[in-house]
């Protein structure tokens, strides 16, 4: 919904100078921490209250920060310092998939959600895949998730404790709706909604994991455990599978790649992590949420979207409603407005055969990246969030959300890491941040 001449005024007096703000300290620190600090920014200002009107929905701050860092990062003037050079598959993928996005917007009947859209779309997940960046910067990120889910794991823990957020409550006074309305009390932290809360659980599950497996520290088992206990808060079932599908193939790839004795520890760590899982599904909590009728609901709901998916592409001659617009390309054939709970179905409404080919191609090759360069990491992370956005409506309901998105793809097509140094790497990464 658009703002009023009034409110628009009082965001731009209070917003203007915060982003000004923001944008001088992003030219007084360092450049490699930059995409980091847009992803802390991400996780601790609650995505809720930046949906409340367009604007900062569309202006986040993480995107006026990591619009900064591309500046600067093409700004530079000696390219030799960036030994992270951008993958050539993923650049013409990433170039493709643009120029399409542009082209359906022009074919289309832009509004300004689609705009906004395709704006965040293009900062958040195009462009950083074409700008020159360095390993350090790759390490910083790959910390930078690991931490920020391991402490909103334990504020998690707290609040599923405590069955109340106190973040939502102050929330509320500012006119912020909780979203709280399940039988079983679900944890979700700052990122406003259980499921958001479990997908960002999983990849930082995902990152830990493949770290750990591949010869890092203990601290990443216990970051992976810290994870899982607080996706577990979450009572989240497609964060559940995502977990299982990305430590499988983390466990593939490290037995296909390894002596007898390395792949015996990743077994005896996958083997683990599978009983936990086993654990955490059959505990009370989630039984008590796979047997409420709100799952049922919800069941029926995705069951019925497949029906409306392909009445809503084809109605648009599998070529796009155009960019962002999925709710509004499917509301003809959705009387009921049930929710496009299926990130590729989205795209598959607003972009067309087209746009879901060049965006599976996208992940589905950064995937394949990862596991020639045995980063298990950023295999982990990409496999996560591939699971979790097939069974929620990520893509469009959250435009600051698509920054996870194009920090996997950069992970996982410029990883630091490389499995035959493991001591020389975990100690310069150390050191270095």
């Amino acid at each position: 919904m658009l703002l009023g001449s009034h409110g628009f005024l009082n965001i731009a007096l209070v917003g203007i100078p915060i982003g000004i703000f923001i944008i001088g300290v992003c030219f007084t620190i360092k450049l490699e921490a930059l995409p980091s600090l847009a992803l802390c920014t991400y996780v601790i200002i609650p995505r809720t209250l930046l949906a409340q009107n367009e604007l900062t929905a569309t202006l986040s701050p993480s995107l006026v920060i990591l619009a900064v860092w591309i500046f600067r990062s093409l700004g530079q003037t000696n390219r030799a310092t960036a030994d992270a050079p951008p993958n050539r598959f993923t650049r013409t993928l990433a170039i493709l998939l643009g120029f399409w996005c542009v082209l359906s917007l022009l074919f289309t009947f832009p509004g300004y959600s689609s705009i906004a859209w395709l704006f965040n779309f293009t900062v958040l997940v195009i462009i950083p895949l074409l700008v020159p960046t360095t390993k350090r910067c790759i390490a910083r990120l790959e910390k930078a998730f690991t931490t920020t889910a391991s402490v909103l794991a334990i504020y998690c823990i707290f609040e599923f404790v405590l069955k109340y957020n106190p973040i939502s409550s102050i929330l509320v006074h500012l006119g912020v709706p909780d979203v709280q309305h399940w039988s079983v009390y679900r944890s979700y932290g700052t990122l406003g909604h259980p499921l958001y809360a479990g997908m960002y659980f999983a990849v930082a599950f995902g990152i830990a994991l493949g770290r750990k497996i591949s010869g890092a520290g203990n601290r990443y088992l216990i970051l992976a455990g810290l994870s899982l206990v607080g996706l577990m808060t979450t009572v989240s079932r497609s964060s559940i599978g995502a977990v299982a599908a990305s430590a499988f193939l983390i466990l593939a790839v490290h037995t296909l790649s390894n002596t007898n004795q390395t792949r015996f520890r990743g077994v005896a760590i996958t083997t683990a992590i599978g009983f936990a899982m086993i654990g955490v599904v059959s505990s009370p909590i989630f039984q008590a949420r796979l047997g409420s009728q709100e799952v049922l609901g919800s069941t029926n709901a995705r069951l019925a979207l497949t029906r409306i998916t392909i009445q809503a592409a084809s109605s648009h001659h599998w070529l796009g409603a155009g960019p962002g617009n999925s709710i509004l390309g499917a509301k003809p054939f959705n009387p009921t407005q049930i929710i496009i709970e299926n990130g590729y179905f989205q795209i598959l409404i607003s972009l067309g055969i087209p746009g879901l080919l060049l965006f599976i191609m996208l992940v589905a090759g950064t995937i394949i990246a990862s596991m020639r360069n045995r980063s298990l990491a950023s295999l982990g992370a990409l496999v996560s969030f591939a699971v979790s956005i097939a069974l929620f409506n990520i893509i469009e309901s959250s435009k600051v959300s698509l920054i996870i998105l194009g920090f996997l793809l950069l992970m996982g097509t410029r990883p630091y890491f490389v499995q035959d140094d493991v001591k020389r790497s975990a100690a310069e990464v150390s050191s270095s941040i």
